[in-house]
């Protein structure tokens, strides 16, 4: 049964060469398991790879063969065949290094953003506690002034409470000798008036005594 032709390969004409080769039985069964994975047969396996069009990697290889072929070349006559000795690095390993180089760059570059950015939200947040505590400040100085005018008219008027209190009891002692002085005066004048009571009893006994005299005198 013939090998069906994969798919991405060009066609070649049909005119070839027989080739006589020899290999290690290891190398004929992974020749032969390569060939069933790409769906060809060994001599088209082996074509394909002389002419470049498939390429093995294998990280124990000794000699890496490139083939450079100007693209507006009409015949492989002009193709470059390049030799390099020793294990040489999976093109796809390279790449990824890049990839890896080029990701670290960019997270580098985010990562310096977004220190940027965390620095400048720092800066801000500084300058607004700063704002705070000086308005703070300012009204804490405000409110201690206030607190001294108050303090000030607290002691004004507990100075005057304490005149008004001495200004009362001074009263309350002149209302007291007042006082006694009234009720001194009101003896007096009970005895005063007592007194006179008396004399107008006597003035009226000895007047009479008198007109009783005077009756006799004038009678006899």
């Amino acid at each position: 049964m013939p090998k069906k032709k994969s798919k991405g390969f060009s066609e070649h004409p049909k005119s070839k060469t027989k080739l006589g080769v020899s290999l290690t039985p290891t190398g004929s069964d992974l020749l032969d398991q390569i060939a069933k994975k790409a769906e060809l047969s060994k001599s088209e396996l082996v074509d394909h790879i002389a002419r470049g069009e498939i390429a093995i990697t294998s990280p124990s290889a000794e000699k890496t063969v490139t083939l450079e072929t100007d693209p507006e070349a009409a015949s492989q006559q002009q193709t470059t065949i390049n030799v390099a000795s020793g294990k040489q690095p999976p093109q796809n390993q390279s790449l990824g290094a890049q990839d890896s180089s080029t990701v670290t760059q960019q997270a580098y570059e985010t990562l310096k953003q977004e220190l940027e950015q965390k620095a400048n939200l720092l800066s801000d947040l500084e300058n607004q506690l700063a704002q705070q505590k000086s308005q703070q400040g300012e009204s804490n100085q405000a409110l201690e002034q206030e607190l001294e005018q108050k303090a000030d008219l607290v002691s004004d008027l507990e100075n005057q409470l304490a005149q008004q209190k001495s200004l009362a009891a001074q009263n309350a002692d002149s209302y007291q000798a007042l006082k006694r002085e009234s009720e001194q005066q009101a003896n007096q004048i009970s005895a005063l008036q007592q007194q006179i009571a008396d004399l107008q009893r006597l003035a009226t006994i000895g007047e009479a005594q008198l007109n009783k005299w005077r009756y006799y005198q004038f009678s006899s």
